[in-house]
């Protein structure tokens, strides 16, 4: 078997990550529809450099998934958190749909509503934020749905061609997130009441 369900949604499942998988991850990730929305135009990466951000992200034990469509199991992008401060119980989130014919169906929104569940219920945490771009509106909606909530700007940080535009830092804090499939499993196994 491929790909292992540790995380269910109505969709996609989450597996761990593989770095078996760098080669789908740079076709991905050499897309300027995909880098745009990252921040990583920039970058030109090669199936060595990939291989080795899979290896060190993965020796990290951060919580890093590949998100698996589940009528075709196929690997359709990734999601994680990132930069966990137990003291604190904060950490950032990111996410990519690799896979264009996933893209702008709501599956982005499905899988970042299961990691946070995760990142509170399972993981205790406090606080989880992100950063993303003036640009992507579909994105900051999405992320506003779920109770993200926009805390800040980095006015002009970003540069697309010859335009600029703003990083848009959001955060949840827990008794802000409404909704977990996590704690209904453990209410349905009798585990919490």
């Amino acid at each position: 078997m491929r790909y292992v369900k540790k995380l269910e949604a109505k969709r996609v499942y989450l597996s761990p990550a593989r770095v078996e998988d760098a080669d789908l991850y740079i076709t991905w990730l050499n897309d300027p529809e995909v880098t745009n929305f990252l921040g990583a135009s920039h970058n030109t990466l090669t199936f060595l450099n990939e291989k080795k951000m899979l290896e060190e992200i993965l020796s990290k034990k951060d919580p890093f998934f590949a998100i698996i469509d589940k009528q075709s199991d196929k690997l359709i992008g990734n999601v994680g958190l990132f930069n966990i401060d137990r003291l604190s119980q904060k950490s950032e989130i990111g996410i990519f749909i690799g896979n264009k014919d996933f893209r702008n169906k709501g599956i982005g929104q499905e899988v970042m509503t299961l990691m946070v569940d995760y990142g509170f219920n399972i993981l205790n945490l406090h606080s989880i934020y992100l950063n993303t771009y003036s640009f992507n509106e579909r994105a900051i909606a999405a992320y506003k749905k779920i109770g993200f909530k926009e805390v800040g700007r980095l006015r002009e940080s970003y540069q697309v061609g010859r335009k600029y535009f703003d990083t848009v830092i959001m955060d949840i804090l827990y008794h802000e997130f409404k909704s977990s499939s996590i704690l209904d499993t453990l209410k349905k196994q009798k585990i919490i009441h």
